[in-house]
């Protein structure tokens, strides 16, 4: 009798053992095995896909440094345009008053001209006998002084 009971409570140990592994214990949660591999493999993925983000947020950062670089130069180059324009208006009033300088230059010299070129009037020649004359004389009486 005592190994009918010895038999009896190893069947019975068994079917316990074999029913304890259908439950988990409290406050765990049992998964199968293929669901545990998936599982790691998505972990593993998502740990990738962080990975990537970082060094793609990497590159735009780089990127936008760079954008905001060619902003500036692209910005700079705009100022130095609108300073070239402003240069070229100049330099056209500039020759342009140049030009008119000329004109005026060349009006006076043209006058000059013909009051060179005039004859001299009778009273003109006059005048210069008079101031030859005058000279003359001052000449004479300062010799005569000394």
């Amino acid at each position: 009798m005592k190994r009918c009971v010895l038999l009896f409570a190893m069947i019975l140990a068994g079917v316990i053992n074999a029913a304890a592994q259908d439950i988990c214990p409290t406050g765990k949660v049992c998964i199968d095995q293929s669901t545990a591999n998936r599982l790691f493999d998505v972990a593993n993925q998502l740990v990738e896909a962080k990975d990537v983000i970082a060094k793609m947020l990497a590159e735009r950062g780089a990127s936008d440094a760079a954008i905001a670089s060619a902003m500036k130069t692209i910005e700079g180059w705009q100022s130095l345009d609108a300073i070239n324009n402003t240069i070229i208006a100049k330099q056209k009033d500039v020759i342009a008053l140049y030009e008119r300088t000329i004109t005026l230059y060349a009006g006076l010299v043209d006058g000059l001209e013909k009051r060179l070129s005039k004859p001299k009037s009778a009273w003109s020649r006059f005048v210069d006998i008079l101031k030859n004359a005058a000279i003359l004389l001052a000449g004479v009486s300062l010799g005569r002084g000394i």
